[in-house]
């Protein structure tokens, strides 16, 4: 399989944070597994191949687990694809503008238009369907991957604030798309307890630190697909996380398979979540979108390995 590239910013000051990260979490942390690592994701992280040198103009890198990250291509035939017919059609009931800035974010992160950006587009377009006001808001995204969900939220929504939480190798992914292109945004690698900037319009913070950092100014919070390759006690510290916020209104969007077993062997069960009966729910069903997923070969869909659900509550 071929290796994807990313630019690194021209920005000195930028491109030494994008490093930091990486010396952070790559170079110095390459055998350490930190409490709130999976098996799951001990698992993929050893078949994640990165290439990253500061006299260089791109990132080399193979990315494993964590999303269908493609570098575009510019084919004529993969526009006819199978893959792209099925993704036209789930993108039919999208506002003309969520498209708009799809297509928008996957241009501005060279990468092709895939089933994982047009799922979480999707899943915007639910929550906004229930009425809840993004504006002025402080979204956080737990595992967004690739930084695709933090880049659109902000497009459609300039004045958002984003959050992004991942275990400190994959959120240099996440930081060092989110950058491309993105001059008009400011950018803060929390790298320590205490340098969280409230003002920042992307702050990116190591899943290894997230709860001594104090952060409690979050409004909306996104989990898709990553809670379900935790372990359950790590899963119940970012409820108890999201709980101890602030603000006087706090939502969470949660997608996740019912029932999904780990490397380990441990079966992590999304009823086992730590929900309360004092939960507003604004919605808690199946997600239609999330069941199956295109492919290019016959018979061009594959079905996940479990029901796949979402639920929208207001704490």
């Amino acid at each position: 399989m071929r290796l994807n590239k990313i630019r690194l910013p021209k920005d000195k000051s930028l491109r030494s944070e994008v490093f930091c990260l990486h010396d952070d979490y790559w170079k110095n942390n390459t055998d350490k597994i930190s409490n709130v690592t999976s098996s799951h994701w001990k698992f993929w992280s050893e078949k994640t191949v990165l290439t990253a040198d500061q006299t260089s103009d791109f990132v080399n890198f193979r990315g494993a687990g964590f999303g269908d990250f493609r570098n575009k291509m510019f084919a004529p035939l993969f526009a006819i694809s199978p893959v792209n017919y099925f993704l036209t059609q789930m993108m039919k009931p999208l506002p003309k503008t969520f498209i708009n800035a799809l297509y928008e974010v996957c241009l501005e992160h060279n990468r092709e238009v895939s089933f994982d950006c047009v799922k979480q587009v999707l899943s915007v377009n639910r929550i906004i369907e229930s009425e809840v006001n993004f504006s002025g808001k402080r979204v956080c995204v737990i595992g967004d991957g690739y930084g695709f969900l933090g880049c659109f939220i902000k497009k459609i929504f300039p004045n958002v604030n984003i959050v992004s939480i991942n275990l400190g190798k994959i959120l240099f992914f996440d930081f060092l798309l989110s950058v491309q292109k993105n001059e008009n945004s400011t950018f803060n690698y929390v790298s320590s307890e205490n340098n969280y900037d409230d003002c920042a319009d992307f702050n990116f913070v190591p899943a290894e630190i997230i709860f001594k950092t104090g952060i409690d100014d979050i409004d909306i919070f996104f989990n898709i697909a990553s809670m379900q390759e935790m372990n359950i006690e790590t899963v119940n510290q970012y409820f108890s996380f999201i709980r101890a916020q602030s603000r006087r209104k706090k939502y969470f969007y949660c997608c996740n398979r019912l029932s999904k077993t780990l490397p380990a062997g441990n079966i992590i069960k999304f009823d086992d979540y730590d929900w309360k009966d004092s939960d507003k729910i604004l919605f808690d069903e199946l997600c239609e979108w999330y069941q199956i997923y295109p492919k290019n070969r016959p018979p061009f869909r594959g079905r996940f390995d479990g029901r796949i659900w979402h639920k929208f509550i207001e704490i």
